[in-house]
Formats: C-alpha cells, sequence, structure tokens
C-alpha cells in the first residue's frame, strides 16, 4: 500500500472532494486529534486509520482517496431537511463518567451556541446586570439574546467542524425552529455512532481484553502507533 504523508492526503482529499454537497473542513486529516483515543481520524461516517510509518503516521492513499469520494458522489437535496432540537445546556459535571465526552453533534453545535450567547450577554451588560438569561432557548429559538446572524458572523473562519464538516453552513432558520438537511443528519447520526464504537473497540485490552476507561487511558505509543494494555498487562509486557 502506498504511504502518504497528512498533508498530501487533505490536498488529495479535497481534490477528489471538490464537487461534495458537504462543507469540509480537513485540517483534522493533518492534526490526527484522536490518535491516541482511536487511532483514526472520522470524516463524516467514514474513519480512516492513522499507519505509524518510519516513526511518522501517514495514511493509505487508496484510504483516502476512496473516502474523498464518497464525499464527492453523496447526494444531498437541500430542500429535504429535518429540525434540529437543541439538548438543554449541562455543565460537564453534571454527567455519568461514561457520558462525558461522547459523540453528540446536537450538543455540540448546542454548545458552540450556548458559548457565542454567553459571550454576547457579558460584552453587553454592564457585570451587575448579567443573569442566567443566556442558559436559556428563547423565541428566536437560540440561547438568551443570540440571533442567527450573530452565530453566523461568529463562526466565520472559526473551527466549528464535527466529523471534518461544517454543520453551521448547512443549517437554515425559521420561526419554527432550526433545520438541516435530512441526508446530513443522518450522516452525522452514523458519524456518533462509527466514533464510539471506534473508541470502545480502543478501550479493550490487547492482551487480556478487559474495557478501560474512555479517552485512551490505557493507550500507549509504540513503533506501529497506539496499543492498548491494562495496567498489568503494560506492567508484564515491560518487564
Amino acid at each position: 500500500m502506498a504511504q502518504i504523508s497528512p498533508k498530501l492526503a487533505r490536498t488529495y482529499f479535497a481534490e477528489i472532494a471538490a464537487g461534495s454537497a458537504v462543507p469540509l473542513d480537513l485540517d483534522g486529516l493533518v492534526n490526527m486529534a484522536c490518535l491516541r483515543e482511536h487511532g483514526h481520524v472520522v470524516l463524516g461516517d467514514i474513519a480512516v486509520r492513522c499507519h505509524k510509518f518510519r516513526s511518522k503516521w501517514t495514511y493509505d492513499e487508496r484510504d483516502i482517496r476512496r473516502a474523498a469520494q464518497a464525499f464527492a458522489d453523496s447526494p444531498l437535496d437541500p430542500g429535504n431537511v429535518v429540525e434540529v432540537q437543541l439538548p438543554p445546556r449541562r455543565r460537564y459535571g453534571d454527567k455519568e463518567p461514561e457520558a462525558q465526552g461522547r459523540a453528540d453533534w446536537r450538543e455540540q453545535i448546542a454548545s458552540w451556541m450556548y458559548w457565542h450567547a454567553r459571550h454576547t450577554h457579558r460584552r453587553e451588560r454592564p457585570f451587575e446586570e448579567r443573569d442566567d438569561s443566556w442558559r436559556h432557548i428563547g423565541a428566536s429559538g437560540l440561547p438568551g439574546e443570540l440571533t442567527w446572524e450573530e452565530l453566523l458572523a461568529a463562526s466565520v473562519g472559526g473551527r466549528r467542524s464535527i466529523g471534518n464538516t461544517r454543520p453551521l453552513e448547512l443549517m437554515t432558520r425559521s420561526d419554527s425552529g432550526l433545520f438541516l438537511p435530512r441526508a446530513y443528519a443522518d450522516l452525522l447520526d452514523r458519524w456518533e455512532q462509527v466514533t464510539e464504537e471506534l473508541i470502545s473497540r480502543a478501550r479493550i485490552c490487547s492482551r487480556c481484553r478487559a474495557q478501560g476507561p474512555r479517552w485512551g487511558a490505557w493507550r500507549t505509543p509504540s513503533p506501529l502507533g497506539y496499543v492498548t494494555l491494562c495496567p498489568p498487562c503494560s506492567g508484564a509486557t515491560f518487564q
């Protein structure tokens, strides 16, 4: 198999998927932010494995081309939409340990909106007049006094991607709520499933098959990438 660098992978992907109806943010191919968690980059609902080759991280060129072509060939009807129900804001510590950080695209979009609503609230009011009104969905369908125009303006140039795609560029708003193309919402649902399946597999000790905690606590680097070993198996391997 032909191994290519992350930068070349991003170039190939952008060229092949140039006509994709889904707006892409392909910096994740270079950043590889989830190496420790599960060793893949997830583009939409496609998991592309990262390989360690001669001490450098690479991709199989065939994987990149297949994934890019899938985006180029995927239809998207902008007129067939589904309403996006934003979950209420929850504090990070309010979640169960297993639920913290789970792949949830609706909650991710909501968190962006709550953050901008809080920022707008604090920017436009003196300290003594600040309250928790930004935590609640207002008449506009957005948190607090945040407007749709303010949200879009604040998101320009920012890193607002899920599964290396940009949902806010496809989202529309009307008096009745927020909407995304149905096919794209289905894609994000599959992104959740694929991501959680990768994390579940990466939690399993490669020797004794015990299940570890989330987010790569048992994952250690090796010459061929990351391996998952529980503390006893890791100690035995070291000895």
